[in-house]
């Protein structure tokens, strides 16, 4: 196949895992082209108007917020795992470390729990640096009889302004 078909075919999914967004939640291997080489950053991104996805401990620099987000580490994924019947469907604990130029930092621990849908209940958020923070999704998701290295993971995260973030942070 020649590289113009294979950049349409990108073009493609990447569009739809864009206009999936919420209704699925999951998270796909999709790789972002970027020269880490010129940035101390895994990712750039122009804003906040994508959900974005971090892999363990990557960076993301938000150009319209001079922002950084990282995923931090895995505090805790006790999730029930496929082929385990449980009595609670258990949770997972991320911590993201919020950044700022003049060396502001502040970190957050977002809980994602499954068949809880941050989309369609907007309650469901942490605070960080005057914004809200909502993991939408945490992939690889466990499996019964198998760890899952810390480098495995992927976060699908979605931050948004919000004033009353910014009181609270006071």
């Amino acid at each position: 196949m020649s590289s113009r078909i294979h950049l349409k075919w990108a073009g493609v999914i990447l569009a739809a895992i864009f206009v999936i967004g919420c209704s699925e939640n999951s998270i796909t291997e999709a790789e972002e082209e970027t020269d880490v080489d010129s940035s101390p950053y895994d990712y750039v991104v122009p804003d906040l108007s994508e959900d974005m996805v971090i892999g363990y401990d990557q960076i993301v620099y938000v150009e319209s917020e001079e922002m950084t987000i990282r995923f931090s580490r895995v505090i805790y994924d006790g999730r029930c795992p496929e082929g385990v019947l449980c009595i609670w469907e258990g949770q997972a604990e991320i911590e993201f470390t919020f950044g700022k130029p003049d060396g502001e930092e502040e970190v957050t621990v977002a809980v994602i729990r499954p068949g809880r849908d941050p989309c369609k209940e907007p309650e469901i958020y942490e605070c960080c640096l005057g914004y809200k923070l909502y993991l939408l999704a945490l992939d690889p998701y466990p499996v019964y009889n198998r760890d899952i290295d810390p480098e495995e993971y992927l976060t699908l995260i979605r931050v948004v302004y919000d004033e009353d973030c910014s009181l609270e942070s006071d």
